[in-house]
């Protein structure tokens, strides 16, 4: 049984995200399952440091990313919002500019009325663990 308040496809999750940081790392939506979401983003000049390997920053922006819209995917849009609180990233192994794309996918560990929290996986071409986060967010009501 779906989690999802409703039914959702990548692309649409790809065109809610425009014109945002989301866009401007080249964050990609893959695939919605049952209870997690996918997603990619390239390891190229816009998400590396200096040295040329992924920066921990962008990794962070992806999960941060992955587990907010998941977050959203699950609640009325018109009634509530799910705002990132406490973020959580173990950077566990690099990889090179142009070796990517980093994969992540994410599940959640609590859905509940006030507080979610999601767990999130990003692994490289060769599904080596690059990462491992957490993301806690409030559940915020909107509206009258």
């Amino acid at each position: 049984m779906s989690i999802w308040f409703k039914e959702f496809s990548p692309e649409m999750l790809d065109t809610w995200c425009q014109n945002s940081l989301v866009d401007h790392l080249y964050i990609r939506f893959l695939e919605i399952g049952e209870d997690y979401l996918k997603a990619q983003m390239p390891v190229n000049a816009q998400t590396v440091q200096p040295a040329r390997r992924l920066h921990g920053g962008a990794t962070a922006a992806l999960i941060e990313t992955i587990c907010s819209v998941a977050a959203n995917m699950t609640l009325n849009p018109k009634t509530h919002l799910a705002l990132g609180l406490d973020l959580h990233v173990s950077h566990l192994r690099g990889i090179l500019e142009n070796k990517g794309p980093v994969e992540a996918i994410c599940r959640p560990v609590r859905i509940g009325k006030s507080v979610q929290v999601w767990e999130t996986l990003c692994t490289d071409p060769k599904e080596n663990v690059t990462a491992k986060g957490q993301l806690t967010l409030f559940v915020q009501k909107i509206g009258n």
